[in-house]
């Protein structure tokens, strides 16, 4: 395989992890700005193509008649789809412009030059190869971005989907890592100078991190691991207070839920977090599940997390009749 092909095939792999982060996911989450920057899912596809248009396009002399993505109103236009641009015209385009940069590479040679006009005089010739590079590197940057946005999104992770190259392990093992990596890091964190006035760093947790958990905790008993799952989850001196007026400690949860049959679906509704000071609060929702033919099962609930080495433990959770 020659320098050429190995160079396009890399970033061919790169536009394939971009383009699998976004797939599955309602409009709404792919718009979503997730960074203080503004950083989103539908915006690094469309930035990827304008770059892929513009490198292979206008720096060796093969203009197209699309659009460049760009705009001088607008520094940050070909990082966010406009409203009145749906998902499917950035897919569309961003394909177009894949295929006009397959067009130019497949068309010349590894050492044939172009001149990229927004980069210093002194650097602006260069090569296919060059270019084949800098454009893969760049995409594989953001295809990284991605990464990151879609697990905060919908807890998605993995190379090309779900679980690809990423440990078997369930909700509670992939918890239990995280909560060693926030003591590793808490045990790092550098003393208050002396003298200086004691003052907690601000801890706080929200709607969505905590809701997250709870449908982690729904999805483990739908999977029929649930024992696992709560016994990572909830502190040592954690209780469940249930319907049926059961008081159940850490042990006894695990051992009710042991074998239990799973539920085959649920819903979360009437979601409301409830601060309890800092580093502690309480999410409280309506929950509907069911499981084979019997009725199905509603009631209110309430689930107070605290934080423990900067991460959420489970040291309450409460469920109410529903009353009509």
């Amino acid at each position: 395989m020659d320098h050429k092909t190995i160079l396009h095939e890399g970033l061919r792999r790169q536009r394939e992890a971009l383009l699998a982060k976004l797939d599955g996911l309602p409009e709404h989450e792919l718009r979503r700005p997730r960074t203080p920057t503004g950083t989103n899912l539908l915006g690094l596809l469309k930035h990827a193509a304008a770059v892929e248009l513009g490198y292979f396009g206008e720096v060796f002399g093969r203009p197209s008649d699309l659009p460049s993505g760009m705009s001088e109103d607008d520094p940050n236009a070909d990082l966010y789809a406009s409203a009145d641009e749906s998902p499917e015209d950035v897919l569309a385009y961003a394909r177009a412009c894949f295929a006009h940069a397959d067009a130019t590479i497949g068309a010349l040679d590894a050492d044939a030059e172009g001149r990229v006009p927004w980069w210093p005089p002194e650097k602006a010739t260069v090569t296919l190869a060059q270019v084949l590079a800098h454009v893969a590197l760049d995409e594989a940057r953001h295809a990284g971005h991605a990464d990151i946005l879609r697990e905060l999104t919908d807890g998605q992770a993995g190379l090309r989907g779900p679980g690809n190259n990423l440990p078997d392990w369930d909700a509670a093992r992939w918890a239990e890592h995280v909560r060693k990596l926030e003591g590793i890091a808490a045990s790092t964190a550098a003393p208050a100078p002396t003298g200086a006035a004691s003052r907690p760093s601000p801890r706080f947790m929200d709607l969505e991190q905590l809701l997250e958990l709870e449908h982690d905790g729904w999805d483990a008993l739908c999977r029929g691991t649930g024992a696992d799952f709560y016994g990572t989850l909830m502190t040592d001196d954690a209780v469940m207070v249930l319907v049926n007026g059961a008081v159940l400690d850490r042990d006894a949860v695990r051992a009710s839920l042991d074998g239990a049959p799973a539920w085959d679906a649920y819903t979360i509704t009437a979601e409301r977090l409830v601060p309890a000071g800092d580093g502690a609060a309480t999410l409280v929702y309506r929950a509907t599940a069911r499981r084979g033919d019997a009725p199905p099962f509603e009631a209110l609930m309430s689930s107070t997390y605290a934080l423990v080495d900067g991460a959420p433990r489970l040291t309450v959770y409460q469920q109410t009749t529903v009353t009509h």
